[in-house]
Formats: structure tokens, sequence, C-alpha cells
């Protein structure tokens, strides 16, 4: 989780201000899931062997879910997005994105970690993982395991892209910055950024602390 921020910031930043074309509504999911695929392998059990099959479906599975859910709701909200602007159009971007990320991180997580409820993980008596304290292997353990990180996906994808519009919202609301920074255009983006940054630094701790590191 050490490199989260850095992309995350593009992302975040792709889904919440680019224009809402149909092209940069995939664009930003694909490249979202894609980072995401890279994050679950990474983060997978070592006990657990994945093919080549695996991963392929695991990432097929990711992407289309997460571009079907994107594409369905950018045309269901078509008539509103026309037309819209400013909090409106951002509100808009926030939840298409919000909801097509929280599904597809679900899917992504349960699919790219599926060969560890095939195959189970490690059980041990003792928190510190020791090797004397294994007692065996659990495929049950292992849905667990895989379902509480699938939620935390959810959670993640949630609060990072609704904190930085919350943020966004309240900045425009203040009469002080309305008279000073919303007046440049280049200010207005640099707050914009700022706040993404600053939800991506709280809502990470925030989004993966639901469950304890070890159950």
């Amino acid at each position: 989780m050490s490199g989260f921020l850095p992309p995350n910031f593009l992302i975040v930043c792709g889904f919440l201000l680019a224009k809402p074309t149909m092209f940069n509504t995939v664009l930003w999911q694909w490249i979202n899931q894609s980072y995401m695929a890279g994050l679950n392998y990474a983060n997978r059990n070592p006990a657990s062997k994945f093919t080549n099959q695996d991963l392929a479906m695991g990432y097929a599975a990711a992407v289309g879910s997460s571009l079907t859910v994107a594409i369905s709701l950018r045309m269901l909200t078509s008539g509103m997005i026309k037309g819209a602007s400013g909090s409106k159009l951002l509100v808009l971007n926030t939840i298409v994105s919000a909801f097509a990320a929280s599904s597809a991180g679900f899917c992504n997580t349960t699919f790219m970690r599926r060969a560890e409820v095939s195959t189970g993980i490690d059980v041990y008596t003792s928190p510190d993982l020791s090797s004397e304290s294994k007692i065996g292997v659990s495929a049950d353990c292992a849905s667990r395991a895989v379902l509480e990180t699938a939620i935390s996906r959810v959670s993640l994808a949630s609060v990072t892209i609704c904190l930085p519009t919350v943020g966004i919202l309240l900045l425009n609301r203040s009469a002080v910055i309305k008279r000073t920074l919303l007046r440049s255009p280049k200010l207005k983006l640099g707050t914009d950024f700022a706040c993404v940054v600053a939800s991506l630094a709280f809502g990470l701790p925030l989004a993966i602390g639901i469950f304890p590191p070890v159950s």
C-alpha cells in the first residue's frame, strides 16, 4: 500500500475532473482496474499458486464489470449531465465513478484471488504466524479473508472518490475561497488537487482499517 497515493492521485483526478465523455469513462475505469488487478496480485497469499488463466479471467472480469456499470450509469445520467457544470457535474461524475469503481473493486478482488479460495490459506494458533504455530490449511478461512478484502476494496473506492468531492464542495461554499482562490482557474485546480491528495492520505487508513490485519 506504500505506493497507493501517486497512481491514485491521477486516477481520482481523472474520475472527478475529466470531461464526462464515454471515452473518458472507459479510459479511466480501465486504468483503475488494471492498477487494482496489479494491487490484488501483489497482495495475494504467496502460498496460493496462480495460473495465467486465473490472472486473465480475473482481469477480464474486473475490467468487464467496471465498464458495464460505468457505461450503464453514464447512459442513464446522460440527460442530467448534458449542460451540467460546476458542482452538479462534479457530483454526477462522483456517483458514476464511485459505483463503477466499488462494484468492480469487489469483483476484481474476488476473481483475482479466486485461487486462494480453491486451495485454502494457512491457519495458525498464534498471530505471529510462525511456522511452529501452523496447524493446517483452510478453504473456509480463505473464503472469509478474500471476502473481507473485497469489502475493504469497496470501502477504499468509495472513500477515496467521495471524500475529494465533499472537500471541493465545502470549499466552493466558502465566501473567503470564492473571493480568492476560485477567481483563478489555476488556483482552483490546485485547490481541487489538494483535496484529492488529502482525501487519499486520510481515506486509505480509514478504508483498510475496517478489518484487522490478522484474523
